[in-house]
């Protein structure tokens, strides 16, 4: 806040802000006779899309006091926007001006009399915002005459001498300054006779720790080069068909950088990596390593310096403690990147001495570059792919817009189709790293672009270093924004024809991460967080709650881990057969994954959470690693558990009645080598590999245990990887409750059927009794199991057990060691703490406390997707600066569990090669025949036979609203589609109710296919209907509307 005085010796108090779009008539209204003269005529909106900086004066009544824009090259349209140096050298005598440190002033307009106030406090932020800048140039027709006022820089102490307090004591600054000698000095820097900045510094620095902590590689270990160095691996690591990635800044991972005597170190793909940790940026490759690598440095440490103190010395370096926001010296460093297992609690930043240097010039690459080019990049992987882009490439806008939510950063109807670029390739040394963002401000300047695109492909696209999708990894990528990937309608082409859109928008092809940077956001600074967030479990609530960290446009997240068994998932190929042995939540899909890039912004640890140190804050994986953390987040979910026999005697013909105290527990031996219980892809791949190595060709039988649905689309599988049914055994125990998997009589029978044509023998309330012949076996041989009748025995060659899921065993010690509240599940409150602040939980693994009474509601009742946005909404608040407006929330409310309000959703491929999709809103199971009987169920339509395979039921509440859709279907239907129908009112659908009543629907699945409810399938369908709603809920409508009441009584 700021006080200014007009010329009439009034005062207002304002504050500065970036201009939004709805300021544009309050700017309007500010304009006079003055301003046309000065800047001409100008469109206020179309200046403020193509902006570099534009900022607002607001005062107390958040009224706009006064605006000016800015831009990186001259009004008035009075030279070409890409040479106005050389018109500066021909008609000025300054020479100083460079694209780095010029903005160009294109608009100001204040209130009356207030002009010479908020000019001084404009500037003054302007240039706080923008450090590099040092000349603002307005152009202004001949004879006119402008002032400029500037403003002493802000005093030295600030808000980060509290941190520096605690940390040290209130006389610390004096110690520094009387404690100074060769190894250390201070230095303070003068205006007028006025300190406005210090700094202390010293020679002497643990060099051997950081390099223990952080990846050095670029700087070659902030050491001098020596011939002895050792900066690459011994041998060649391999590539492994699968792949795992991650790194929250893939800018420095594969980067050079060239030391003054022309030695090159290249900054290897993992510097430390222990046999639990894989790990790269975007480049696509795992390597398998038999022990971490260290790079060895045998030149002299060489930090640290300022000006002429230290001579000897090239690198400065600071140590800023992970809870402390970025201030304007940091953004000139470089921000390293630490360990996961760095201990150390803090953030090392580095400053080498040729960033000091200001005469950087951005220009055209031409043909005498290329030299330089290759000798810059010839360490990357896509070193090659590089150099052939050295060519201009078109954007394919229209299938951006149509696919990405780009309107989310720019007013798209400005933009001209060649004002838009794609970017290849951004390679910069590191030591000039903190100048990206004026290289990208050059780039759009130089090349006439308003806005640059960097897409990021899956890695099953780039699988070869060289291809032609290959985009190299780019230094520039944090100062980009991640733009949201928009949910795609199914069209049906056949039914639309000529209705049907281009085929620019509905075309097929890879998809991929989208980054983007345009003149507005080039100098919009993110607000960097280092505070250290540990995920473990890569389930679908904990990707949806890293998905909203990382799209969150102003943050910047730098230090998010993942500890997952198999690392992040959609590694492989779509389409492969063994994704179908368990069901599908529809939360996220291989287009989801590669629209996301996770890997490019998260950290992943690939091992097993075994123990946690909430003293220390770290968390133990597979028993030997440390990974530390500030905020964890549990959100492991549910496994199926290998389910112990219960060991009775069949040969005493025991019954269900006599073994149940011992059943289900969970087996603490070694797991026979053909016994399979299935979690996630990995697994699934795994056990396919198995059966057709060992079971396809053979004559042996596969018994499938358990009553989920996970069996039935097991069941599915193995007939389609062709194993005959009569060798498949489906074995179901004992119902836990009433409720079964599917809970509709019509599908049940129909997939009965499906099972008895196939030849698969189904056996109903089976409890496992022993294996072979009730020892532990290393490979199952037969399996025999009591019934509430007599016992029976089967011959067995594969086991898949799906009867007994629960927390794992391993994730509930490390829980319960760390004296977590555990009952049955781990214990949250409703704003998903645990009984430790720095831990959160969400999702299966956890229920609420007892305090809510809420019996068996839990999040397994929800949608795992909502779970995580609603988790990571919640921590939100503990990392975003920005304001917000506060508001108590109502009395006893923290005695209320959350309302959650989007659909469940599971399906998958039933025997007989039945699609099945069931969405329903969050509840617990209840039988359907139970409910239909309630006076308040509302109404249900249903066409089709569930044994013709054209099955579908749909369900409304009371309030007509779609409430549960169930499809069972021989032939692929749109998912994403029937998805959106959840929610809807049945007039929106087209009258449905209206017209099932008069017979006109005798297929919902060809219903839905008729062009009007592509309206609905609309992912901007929701927004039609807010917007609606605001018209119709108007004062000035319901004017009208009462007008016309009164007219026709």
């Amino acid at each position: 806040m700021t006080t200014i005085t007009s010329s009439g010796g009034t005062t207002e108090v304002v504050s500065a802000r970036r201009t939004e779009s709805r300021d544009v008539s309050d700017i309007i209204e500010l304009f006079n006779d003055f301003t046309d003269a000065v800047f001409g005529r100008i469109d206020v909106m179309y200046l403020l899309e193509k902006s570099n900086l534009a900022l607002t004066l607001c005062n107390e009544k958040n009224e706009v006091i006064a605006h000016a824009a800015f831009l990186d090259y001259p009004n008035w349209n009075i030279t070409d926007q890409s040479d106005w140096e050389s018109f500066l050298r021909e008609n000025y005598i300054n020479d100083k001006c460079t694209p780095l440190n010029t903005l160009f002033m294109h608009l100001f307009v204040a209130k009356e009399g207030y002009a010479a106030g908020c000019s001084q406090e404009i500037f003054r932020r302007v240039f706080i915002t923008v450090p590099e800048l040092q000349f603002i140039l307005l152009f202004i027709p001949a004879d006119e005459n402008l002032g400029k006022n500037y403003e002493d820089l802000v005093p030295i102490w600030t808000r980060q001498s509290e941190t520096l307090r605690e940390t040290y004591h209130e006389y610390f600054l004096a110690d520094l300054i009387e404690c100074q000698d060769e190894k250390n000095q201070a230095a303070v820097c003068e205006d007028g006779g006025t300190a406005v900045g210090f700094m202390s510094l010293r020679s002497q620095v643990n060099v051997s720790l950081y390099q223990e902590c952080f990846d050095l590689g670029p700087f070659h270990g902030l050491c001098k080069p020596h011939p002895e160095d050792i900066l690459k691996m011994p041998q060649k690591p391999s590539i492994q068909e699968g792949i795992l990635m991650g790194s929250n800044v893939v800018s420095d991972h594969l980067s050079i950088i060239i030391q003054k005597d022309g030695a090159v170190a290249e900054l290897l793909l993992d510097g430390v990596r222990g046999k639990d940790f894989k790990a790269s940026a975007t480049s696509l490759l795992e390597t398998e390593e038999t022990g971490a690598f260290h790079p060895v440095y045998r030149g002299a440490s060489n930090p640290l310096f300022s000006a002429n103190l230290f001579q000897d010395k090239d690198f400065c370096v600071i140590l800023v403690p992970h809870h402390v926001p970025e201030f304007h010296l940091i953004q000139s460093f470089v921000r390293v990147v630490p360990f996961c297992t760095s201990k150390l609690g803090h953030e090392l930043y580095v400053f080498h001495r040729a960033g000091l240097l200001k005469s950087l010039n951005v220009r055209r690459a031409t043909t005498n570059d290329i030299h330089g080019v290759k000798t810059l990049i010839k360490t990357l992987s896509l070193n090659e792919s590089i150099l052939n882009d050295l060519k201009i490439f078109t954007v394919d806008i229209e299938y951006i817009r149509s696919h990405y939510n780009i309107e989310d950063f720019i007013h798209f109807n400005h933009y001209q189709p060649e004002e838009h670029g794609h970017l290849y390739h951004f390679v910069l040394n590191p030591v000039f790293h903190h100048y990206t963002k004026h290289f990208l401000k050059e780039i759009l300047r130089l090349a006439h672009k308003s806005s640059l695109y960097y897409p990021i492909y899956p890695q099953y696209v780039e699988g070869k270093f060289q291809n032609p999708c290959a985009h190299s990894l780019t230094s520039a990528l944090h100062y980009m924004v991640p733009v949201r990937p928009r949910r795609q309608i199914v069209y049906p082409l056949e039914e639309l024809g000529i209705n049907a859109p281009s085929e620019q928008v509905s075309k097929d092809q890879s998809r991929y991460s989208l980054n983007h940077i345009n003149r507005k956001l080039v100098l919009e600074s993110k607000t960097a967080v280092n505070i250290r967030i540990v995920v473990v479990g890569a389930s679908d609530v904990g990707i949806s709650f890293l998905e909203t960290l990382i799209f969150c446009p102003h943050l910047k997240f730098n230090n998010l881990t993942l500890i997952s068994i198999h690392g992040l998932p959609g590694k492989d190929l779509q389409g492969s057969k063994h994704r179908r042995f368990l069901i599908n939540s529809h939360c996220f899909n291989d287009e989801d994954y590669a629209q996301m890039s996770l890997c490019s912004w998260v950290n992943v640890v690939v091992g097993k959470m075994t123990g946690i140190n909430r003293a220390a804050k770290y968390v133990v994986v597979s028993k030997e690693k440390e990974i530390p953390y500030d905020y964890l987040v549990l959100c492991t979910g549910q496994k199926y558990q290998v389910l112990s026999p219960t060991g009775a005697d069949i040969s005493k013909l025991p019954t269900n009645a006599e073994v149940l105290s011992k059943w289900p527990q969970r087996y603490t031996g070694k797991v026979p080598s053909n016994h399979f219980t299935l979690n996630d892809d990995q697994d699934c791949l795994k056990a396919t590999h198995w059966l057709k190595e060992n079971l396809v060709n053979s004559e042996g039988n596969a018994i499938v245990y358990g009553n989920t649905m996970d069996v039935y689309t097991t069941v599915e599988t193995l007939l389609s990887l062709g194993i005959d049914g009569s060798r498949i055994h489906l074995v179901q125990p004992p119902l836990s409750s009433n409720v079964t998997c599917l809970n509709n009589n019509e599908i049940e029978s129909a997939v009965g059927e499906a099972l008895s044509k196939a030849g698969v023998s189904v056996y109903y309330d089976s409890i496992l009794a022993q294996w072979n012949e009730g020892d532990d076996p290393d490979l199952i041989t037969c399996a025999a199991f009591t019934t509430n009748r007599k016992p029976f025995k089967l011959q067995c060659s594969a086991f898949f057990s799906f009867a007994y899921r629960t927390v794992d065993y391993e994730t509930f010690k490390a829980i319960n060691d760390a004296c977590l509240v555990f009952d049955g599940r781990l214990v949250i409150d409703n704003e998903f703490c645990t009984n430790d602040v720095s831990i959160r939980a969400a999702g299966p693994l956890t229920k609420y406390s007892r305090r809510y009474y809420v019996g068996e509601w839990t999040h397994s009742n929800c949608s795992s997707k909502e779970i995580g946005f609603e988790l990571a909404a919640s921590m939100l608040s503990l990392f975003d600066p920005t304001p917000k407006p506060s508001s108590e929330p109502p009395e006893g409310t923290d005695r209320l569990i959350p309302m959650y309000n989007n659909c469940k959703i599971k399906g998958g491929v039933l025997p007989g090669g039945y699609i099945y999709l069931h969405i329903s809103k969050p509840e617990i199971p209840t039988r359907l025949d139970l409910e239909l009987a309630l006076c308040d169920y509302g109404m249900e339509i249903i066409t089709g036979e569930a044994r013709h395979g054209n099955y579908f039921r749909i369900h409304t509440n009371i309030y007509n609203m779609v409430e549960s859709i169930t499809c069972f279907s021989k032939e692929p239907f749109p998912v994403s589609n029937y998805i959106c129908l959840y929610g809807q009112h049945e007039r929106l659908l087209n009258d449905l109710y209206y017209r099932w009543n008069e017979g006109q629907i005798t297929d919902l699945y060809s219903y839905f296919r008729e062009p009007w409810s592509m309206a609905i399938f609309h992912d901007r369908f929701i927004d039609l209907k807010k917007e609606l709603r605001q018209i119709l809920m108007s004062e000035q409508v319901r004017k009208m509307t009462g007008e016309c009441i009164l007219l026709f009584r």
